[in-house]
């Protein structure tokens, strides 16, 4: 054996080695418009596998495609599920500082002094300080309310 071979072939040594490599060499080996079911099957002849082995890999593959493509479904629902959230508590604090801002220019006007407006200002501070906890300590009512939203959002896009 050339002594320049056995250093390339050096490098194997996995399953997953010999697995990217034959991918490679299928790649670079179809031709333009080739139907890739017959190339799928031709490969798997060569090989020695039978047509039921064949067909139950094949049939693995397609589930495991699906269960990364419901994993990564929901991954981008559950970024959009907290944009909105985080969204939703953005106005909940504009309102909270756009109203009390109002409330205490009001009180003020009167008579230069803040006789009531303080009372708004805490109680709605509370609520605004909950909501900001519910963002940050997220729990089992989470991912419920997460799920809700998620059936919620299917049943309006049909």
């Amino acid at each position: 054996m050339n002594p320049y071979m056995a250093d390339q072939l050096d490098p194997i040594r996995s399953e997953d080695d010999v697995e990217e490599i034959l991918r490679l060499a299928v790649r670079h080996d179809l031709a333009p418009g080739s139907n890739l079911r017959d190339r799928l099957q031709s490969s798997a002849d060569e090989l020695g596998i039978s047509p039921e082995v064949l067909a139950m890999a094949e049939q693995e593959w397609a589930a495991k495609k699906n269960a990364d493509l419901e994993l990564a479904n929901e991954a981008g629902e559950r970024k959009r599920y907290m944009r909105i959230q985080f969204a939703e508590f953005i106005q909940h604090l504009g309102l909270y500082a756009v109203i009390n801002g109002f409330l205490f220019w009001l009180d003020i006007s009167k008579d230069g002094r803040i006789n009531w407006a303080y009372w708004p200002l805490m109680g709605w501070g509370i609520a605004v300080a909950l909501h900001a906890i519910s963002l940050v300590a997220r729990g089992e009512s989470e991912e419920k309310d997460f799920q809700k939203w998620r059936r919620k959002q299917r049943r309006y896009r049909g």
